[in-house]
């Protein structure tokens, strides 16, 4: 009798192991991994976060980190005939997920497709991107490698613009885009845009032969905010090597050009190398309307 007991308990047992398995199998992707976290340091100074979450309209949440902060963004899918750039959900299989976009529709089709695949093994998360045209595979981008994390995603600064700076140059500049030449004689063209923050008050981008090279100042890498008045921003940058104490100081306000015959934006840079002035440069910088955003970005 004790031997039919613990072969029934065994069967049954067995039994829900089986359908125990069964059910994990026939989980998709989202279903599977949602709330899980993804890191990557791969993107040269940048590190990226992402997070799945099972809605197949918002399905990856990203923090992408630029210096001082991480840009936030859950981006929305929405698959529309003929709109000009369209999403959609293609695979949500176990372990891997893909996501297609369409572009350029020509009235009849969309002739441009990126097809991002993520496939899972164990810890390890690879990013497939293939592009094609008119049903041809254009061309293939490296893989990129995300490993599982257990960072708290929600704790991360996020680079917000929420700061309450009224009657401040931050506050009046706040997002302006400014572009013209670098003061240091190289002919190079930049620009860069005020952010309503005091940690963080200021991005560049620099012209470097066919890209732009990103920095931004922010109070954790050595930039103190010196003055933020209603006409004037001023910020100082400290840092010493190999002994050496190295300071710059930026300021830039508004003053009217005699020769133009309008307000414009002066900007001042004074460096020094133990309280030694070495350089002392100005130079006139003018607003564009140019989406600084989607610059290339030198590797």
């Amino acid at each position: 009798m004790k031997k039919l007991v613990y072969i029934m308990g065994l069967f049954l047992f067995l039994s829900n192991c089986s359908k125990s398995d069964e059910e994990s199998s026939t989980l998709t992707f989202l279903e599977k991994y949602t709330g899980s976290v993804w890191s990557s340091n791969e993107d040269y100074d940048s590190n990226e976060f992402m997070r799945f979450t099972n809605d197949l309209n918002q399905p990856i949440e990203s923090w992408v980190n630029r210096t001082c902060c991480y840009y936030y963004e859950m981006e929305t899918l929405k698959m529309g005939k003929g709109t000009p750039v369209t999403y959609k959900v293609t695979q949500n299989a176990d372990n891997n997920l893909e996501i297609s976009y369409y572009s350029d529709w020509d009235g009849n089709k969309y002739r441009e497709v990126e097809k991002l695949t993520l496939s899972v093994s164990g810890n390890t998360l690879k990013l497939d991107s293939k592009f094609y045209y008119d049903d041809d595979l254009d061309y293939v981008e490296d893989p990129i490698i995300f490993q599982k994390s257990t960072s708290d995603v929600e704790s991360l600064m996020l680079c917000s613009t929420e700061e309450n700076l009224t009657n401040t140059f931050l506050g009046k500049y706040g997002g302006m885009v400014l572009g013209g030449f670098n003061s240091d004689g190289s002919g190079e063209y930049l620009y860069f845009r005020f952010i309503k923050n005091t940690n963080y008050p200021m991005e560049f981008w620099f012209e470097n032969n066919s890209c732009m090279t990103y920095k931004m100042v922010c109070s954790n890498n050595g930039y103190t905010l010196m003055e933020n008045s209603s006409s004037k921003l001023e910020w100082k940058h400290e840092e010493v090597i190999s002994g050496t104490e190295y300071v710059e100081i930026f300021a830039i306000e508004i003053i009217y050009d005699n020769i133009q015959k309008m307000d414009r934006f002066f900007a001042t840079i004074k460096k020094f190398e133990n309280g030694t002035l070495v350089s002392d440069r100005f130079q006139y910088y003018n607003p564009k309307e140019i989406n600084v955003d989607e610059l290339q970005i030198c590797n």
